[in-house]
């Protein structure tokens, strides 16, 4: 028999329902978007409500030094295509669900760059407590997940910060410690920035295939 307009709506909202996920209550597990049966880390990944993830995702506090956050995207998305870098500010769309996306991107990158300025560990929230002591803290939470998935961590150091001890750390990220650490510094920048690249091809030799420039130095 053949389905009526009533019955197509309601497959519809059964396919709808079945899309959709819940609450997100723990900060170390945090629900995204279902991913394709392959695995995340393969060229081609999806994630199911579209978008390809990125390969580099950049994580910075906004009260540290976003600048310098602002820079790698722009050099890495010159690079290798805008969709290879995610950054929060360009790379989640307009109306787009901020928690499902961003985790979405994260659990689907190949590695992550953990941009660390001088005030990340002091930078006071309005409880005039360290964000990184809070558990709800969005730069905690995205490290958490990066360890947790095994997705490689380079910390780099802007502005002359030091990297942070594992006593300075909460125990959920304290490995972020022992991650060897690249500098961007503004009197050595173009150096610097060629350097973290080279690092992101070593660890990912499939973004070297997404090089825009690849006849560049």
């Amino acid at each position: 028999m053949t389905p009526t307009w009533a019955d197509r709506g309601a497959q519809r909202e059964r396919r709808a329902q079945v899309r959709r996920t819940g609450p997100l209550p723990d900060a170390t597990r945090e629900p995204v978007a279902a991913t394709t049966h392959r695995d995340k880390r393969r060229p081609g990944t999806e994630l199911a409500s579209g978008p390809v993830a990125a390969r580099v995702f950049i994580n910075y506090r906004s009260g540290d030094t976003p600048g310098y956050a602002a820079v790698l995207y722009l050099e890495l998305s010159h690079r290798f295509g805008s969709e290879a870098v995610f950054l929060d500010t360009q790379s989640i769309p307009a109306g787009g669900d901020f928690v499902q996306y961003l985790f979405g991107q994260l659990r689907g990158c190949r590695s992550m760059l953990a941009v660390i300025g001088p005030r990340w560990l002091t930078a006071a929230d309005p409880a005039e407590q360290r964000p990184v002591d809070n558990p709800r803290d969005w730069i905690r939470r995205e490290l958490v997940v990066a360890f947790g998935d095994g997705i490689p961590v380079i910390p780099v150091l802007t502005d002359g910060a030091d990297m942070p001890s594992e006593a300075d750390l909460p125990a959920d990220i304290a490995e972020l410690a022992r991650c060897q650490y690249r500098r961007l510094r503004h009197s050595d920048i173009r150096a610097d920035l060629d350097r973290i690249r080279a690092d992101l091809m070593r660890l990912d030799s499939g973004l070297g295939a997404t090089d825009q420039h690849a006849d560049l130095p």
